[in-house]
């Protein structure tokens, strides 16, 4: 058992900021994905597959 993806939650961040914690999480093995609210988290965590790069 381990992580193999998360969301992070932030409705204001820069592009900038996005690709460094998608590289970040990649680095370290998992899938790191942008969420702009909760709701929309667990409805992207929900989905048996990730999208973007590790998928």
């Amino acid at each position: 058992m381990g992580i193999n993806r998360t969301v992070r939650v932030d409705d204001d961040t820069t592009q900038v900021v996005v690709n460094a914690f998608e590289r970040r999480s990649r680095d370290v093995g998992y899938n790191g994905e942008q969420a702009e609210s909760v709701d929309e988290a667990e409805r992207m965590l929900e989905e048996k597959d990730a999208s973007g790069f590790g998928s």
